[in-house]
């Protein structure tokens, strides 16, 4: 997958002085650089004579803050003064689609941030982008070299709901170290045990997998299959619509399953999900596909077993946020036919003006527009900026403390939008005592303090065909739920 918008890269053969003057810029080491360490240390720069992207590490020795998974930055990287986010998110290979906006994202935040002063006192931060593969453990090595070489207090991320729930659990929030992600949306989630340092900016799929279930019951369908990723997201989806609609439906017209995730399964017997699915019910009406960026070739599969029948079965398709990704569009531009019949679902996280200057900002910066969960990662790091914003100046910042804080950005407080103009108010209020009520890109982010998340209203998608030919996605419907939880499909005006 290419890696687009990735703005030009610098190595060190600039020499520290000019290396150290491009913050707000990604630059790359020799990826085969080992994670080597130094001398003992109190500050970042005790260390440049181990190298120009060396840090003070968590152990109190020099290392180097590169590696061949974590090999991009953005921020002062070596100078003193600093707070380093760690970042980890699938940025090479099939999931980068998904992945490399959400890091745009975040680097386009870190600039504005730094740009504006940083945090009090001065202090800017620093990006360090690590790749997780889409795989547990890419992630969990990257998570390690993050916490326990590097010492970052927080880390935005991981993208995918399997892989968050592994690493807070198993490496960050042991540390004492927050996570907070703005694309992990497994129910399961909630319920982890984080000691309060796992957050997410992305809606739970509670609120998406009933608006789904919704959606199947206005379109009257009641012949019903549905496969979901065999992950915590896909199965965290597929758990929620199969308690909406087997007992209303029946197990003679609603069938479940899951299919192998291609990522930690070599050869995943995607074409057995299938001729599984359509064994159980040869005359469905709608298929249901939850997953990521593979469930295109499981629409495939369905598409190739129907051609092969006798039946005249149309099979109508919905997917969740995971699928709307470059491959669904690829299989669309090769059959038009299935334009009329994708449709889609996904939390609803932009939130008119605020998200549109957002939008605007990133595709300035990026040429190219911004993807799913851009909004929510964009406001994962201010708000971790302003929580740290809170903190005394002269101190070094742990995770504990900035979840701590995160309590003093929500309801009642000063009106703060997300972006630009909003930080030196932010900043002041925040630094001599006051609370904000933050109001993102991606929604007013409203938490449960105790469960570390916000609700949301959910999108419904489909698929265009543009006059000049190209595939796009279009939101044309949204799914607003009441205080009971309760939803209601309508059309956008």
């Amino acid at each position: 997958m290419s890696r687009r918008g990735r703005i030009p890269t610098y190595t060190t053969t600039l020499g520290i002085a000019a290396a150290m003057s491009l913050t707000g810029c990604s630059l790359a080491l020799n990826p085969e650089l080992p994670s080597s360490q130094g001398d003992a240390c109190t500050r970042n720069t005790d260390c440049s004579d181990l190298s120009a992207t060396a840090v003070c590490g968590a152990a109190g020795r020099c290392v180097e803050a590169l590696t061949a998974n974590c090999s991009n930055f953005t921020g002062p990287l070596g100078q003193d003064n600093v707070v380093m986010l760690g970042s980890i998110n699938p940025t090479v290979g099939d999931f980068s689609t998904i992945g490399l906006p959400i890091e745009q994202a975040e680097e386009l935040a870190v600039v504005e941030l730094n740009d504006s002063g940083g945090l009090p006192g001065g202090r800017r931060l620093v990006l360090l982008k690590c790749d997780s593969g889409g795989s547990r453990e890419q992630g969990l090595a990257v998570a390690d070299h993050l916490v326990g070489t590097v010492g970052v207090p927080v880390i935005l991320g991981p993208a995918f709901s399997s892989i968050f729930i592994d690493v807070t659990t198993l490496t960050s929030a042991p540390a004492g170290v927050m996570t907070i992600s703005a694309s992990a949306t497994s129910p399961t989630i909630s319920g982890i045990d984080d000691d309060g340092l796992g957050w997410r900016t992305a809606a739970s799929d509670t609120f998406q997998g009933g608006a789904i279930a919704d959606l199947i019951r206005l379109r009257g369908f009641t012949k019903v299959l549905a496969l979901g990723k065999d992950d915590a997201y896909g199965r965290g989806l597929l758990n929620r619509v199969s308690e909406e609609l087997i007992g209303e439906l029946g197990e003679d017209n609603f069938f479940s399953l899951t299919f192998p995730d291609p990522g930690t399964t070599p050869n995943a017997d995607l074409a057995g999900a299938v001729a599984s699915a359509l064994a159980a019910i040869p005359d469905a009406e709608v298929a249901v596909l939850l997953g990521t960026t593979e469930v295109a070739s499981v629409l495939s599969l369905f598409e190739t077993a129907l051609s092969e029948t006798s039946t005249s079965v149309s099979m109508h398709y919905i997917m969740a946020d995971g699928g709307k990704a470059e491959q669904t569009e690829n299989l669309v531009k090769a059959d038009e036919t299935l334009i009329p019949r994708i449709e889609g679902t996904e939390a609803d996280h932009k939130n008119g003006q605020l998200y549109t200057a957002f939008s605007l900002r990133f595709q300035q910066r990026f040429s190219q527009p911004a993807g799913i969960y851009t909004a929510n990662a964009y406001d994962a790091v201010y708000m971790v900026a302003y929580a740290m914003s809170t903190l005394a100046q002269d101190q070094p910042v742990s995770g504990r403390q900035v979840a701590q804080a995160m309590s003093r950005l929500v309801p009642p407080g000063q009106e703060i939008s997300a972006g630009p103009s909003s930080i030196n108010a932010a900043r002041n209020t925040l630094a001599s005592g006051g609370t904000i009520d933050y109001d993102g890109a991606s929604g007013p982010l409203d938490f449960d303090l105790a469960a570390g998340e916000a609700g949301a209203n959910v999108a419904r998608w489909v698929v265009e065909k543009r006059a000049n030919g190209d595939i796009r996605f279009i939101n044309v419907g949204r799914y607003v739920i009441d205080s009971s939880g309760s939803g209601e499909w309508t059309e956008l005006q």
